[in-house]
């Protein structure tokens, strides 16, 4: 298992990441690792979701009647645990976020309010593809009157 202990995100992923940590830390969070890495995994997720229901759109196939809204809580749970391990091993395994603060802590200290716009301005575009999400549902949906 050294392949997973070697699998990083992408280094925007680990910047956010560094930013959120330092947020939850001033915010007191305990443990503020936990908390970044399960913002990450949620962002990610929204993300995620916001690309292939856009997919979906363009190739004008419901894949939100088809997948998501016929299936049982069971699945949609299972969908999202295994959704959360992938972040999980991305973000919190084996402590790897003490590297990810090591590589940032140097550009840290150099334009403290840069950086958080930058993450307000990330957070706000996750959380918006929530409902970009729900947008490119509505589009293939044929239970949305348009």
């Amino acid at each position: 298992m050294d392949w997973l202990k070697r699998l990083k995100p992408p280094k925007f992923y680990r910047y956010m990441f560094y930013q959120m940590h330092l947020l939850f830390t001033r915010l007191k969070n305990d443990p503020p690792e936990l908390s970044a890495s399960l913002l990450m995994s949620l962002t990610i997720f929204f993300q995620f979701h916001a690309v292939v229901l856009g997919l979906s759109a363009w190739a004008n196939y419901d894949l939100w009647n088809n997948f998501f809204a016929g299936t049982s809580f069971l699945q949609k749970a299972t969908y999202v645990l295994i959704f959360g391990c992938i972040c999980y091993f991305l973000f919190y395994y084996k402590s790897k976020w003490k590297s990810f603060l090591e590589e940032f802590k140097v550009q840290g200290e150099e334009k403290p309010r840069i950086q958080k716009i930058q993450l307000f301005v990330y957070i706000v575009i996750s959380f918006g593809c929530l409902y970009l999400s729900a947008y490119f549902a509505s589009l293939t949906s044929p239970y949305i009157l348009r």
